[in-house]
């Protein structure tokens, strides 16, 4: 039996569960199922509580269309990772082949696929400091991972997922405690968030709602020097603790050989002057991450922009593209990144040539005067940045402020589309552009106090 375009997805589940067989001597690799290659040899087992099974050919058939057709509706897409659901689709198929009620059992596990609500997923985070209690940002939260920590989740949980007694107690003592060697030791700085996205999907959107928030705060703070946040490369950089190594807590675990372990000691062996075994090593202070949202202003922008809205979907890539232009040592990265910035914030998702879009950047003003001269400084930004992306090098990224400068403008222009944002609340793409248009004819106008 091979599936008709008449067989529900249970139906078809169902006719594969009672082809269910024992697969002895096959060991079990129940992702490896997403493989087409795997699934059809002779070795694809899956595991089963009394052993490896598999199904018959006729099985097979009618449970590869059954996950073909979930993987074309919308809500299980955006749920699911494509590689994990043909693993997560075997394993309830092998144990609806136990249930005495298999279309029944089939119904409620795929309906839950379909439906099941926000997962909540909490991190611990490296390369940041906190100073301040526990915060909640939009769908966010971050603290210092405590017992307060996890009341401000619950509190903001609402109706969503939230963690009870027993598990939060768990992971702050397996997770949290552990890690401490002495009652001195810094407490890591928690973040938690809630994603449509559920398992794998969780992770990367977990990973992304905390780089939205790090990148955001890069972007729109007006003032990074004076919190001692220069670009000095990517090796505190933040991120989730464990995946992005902390140097902090390595240089405290590693002690004696902490210098060998963060620093780069390279063998230098030449012509000119002696040979030589230097060292060097990345001295960038963690983001201060509690300091920055400190502030009011900053939070508040911070806050806005994590909405759903197109404007502010526009500030969260230009803030990813900028964190990357902060956290790389090459210039000329540097400047192409936060030319991606800009194009993000100006064109979205369209491709725009650079005369359009320094008309745009121009309309950002609202003294018709000003225009000009903001239209004169993007087209010789754009003209180091087009060099670049063509394989070329301007021998402007070798001014001492030629990115200071790019980057100042960068941010000015997110400042200035959040105040677009506010003052005329473009729903969708489509109208962002067409109020530009409108900016530009003069049929519509800045009203600013």
């Amino acid at each position: 039996m091979v599936g008709s375009p008449q067989q529900s997805t249970t139906e078809l589940l169902a006719f594969a569960a009672a082809q269910v067989i024992p697969a002895p001597g096959c060991r079990p690799w129940d992702y490896g199922w997403s493989v087409p290659g795997y699934r059809h040899s002779p070795d694809a087992a899956i595991s089963g509580p009394s052993g490896p099974v598999t199904f018959r050919r006729d099985g097979l058939l009618a449970w590869e269309d059954a996950v073909t057709a979930l993987l074309k509706e919308r809500s299980i897409r955006d749920r699911w990772s494509a590689g994990e659901l043909w693993g997560i689709v075997a394993s309830i198929t092998v144990a609806a082949s136990l249930s005495k009620e298999r279309t029944s059992f089939l119904d409620k596990k795929v309906q839950a696929l379909r439906s099941c609500g926000p997962a909540l997923n909490v991190v611990l985070i490296a390369n940041v400091t906190w100073n301040r209690p526990s915060l909640a940002l939009d769908d966010v939260v971050v603290g210092y991972a405590k017992q307060e920590f996890l009341d401000l989740v619950n509190l903001v949980a609402g109706s969503r997922n939230s963690i009870d007694q027993a598990t939060g107690g768990g992971w702050l003592r397996d997770s949290v405690q552990s890690r401490l060697r002495a009652e001195d030791d810094p407490v890591p700085v928690a973040f938690a968030c809630w994603t449509v996205g559920q398992w794998q999907l969780a992770d990367k959107e977990t990973d992304r709602r905390l780089q939205d928030v790090v990148n955001l705060c890069l972007l729109l703070e007006r003032d990074l020097k004076a919190h001692r946040v220069h670009r000095r490369g990517d090796a505190n950089r933040p991120g989730v603790r464990g995946l992005t190594l902390d140097r902090g807590a390595i240089e405290r675990g590693v002690i004696d050989s902490a210098h060998l372990e963060l620093g780069s000691t390279p063998l230098i062996v030449r012509d000119l002057f002696a040979d030589r075994c230097g060292a060097s090593w990345f001295g960038t202070e963690p983001l201060p991450l509690g300091d920055l949202l400190d502030q009011e202003y900053l939070r508040d922008a911070v806050e806005a922009c994590l909405g759903d809205d197109p404007v502010s979907a526009r500030i969260r890539v230009a803030s990813r593209w900028y964190a990357e232009a902060h956290y790389t040592l090459a210039s000329d990265d540097a400047a192409l990144a936060l030319g991606v910035a800009m194009d993000a914030l100006l064109g979205g998702q369209r491709v725009l040539p650079g005369s359009a879009m320094a008309d745009r950047f121009a309309l950002l003003a609202t003294d018709p005067h000003e225009r000009r001269e903001r239209a004169r400084n993007y087209l010789d930004l754009y003209a180091v940045r087009s060099s670049v992306a063509h394989g070329g090098r301007s021998r402007r990224l070798d001014q001492g402020d030629f990115l200071e400068r790019y980057q100042t403008a960068v941010r000015w222009a997110a400042w200035r589309t959040i105040a677009l944002r506010d003052a005329f609340a473009p729903p969708t793409e489509k109208d962002i552009d067409e109020l530009f248009d409108e900016l530009r004819w003069g049929s519509r106008v800045w009203n600013e106090g």
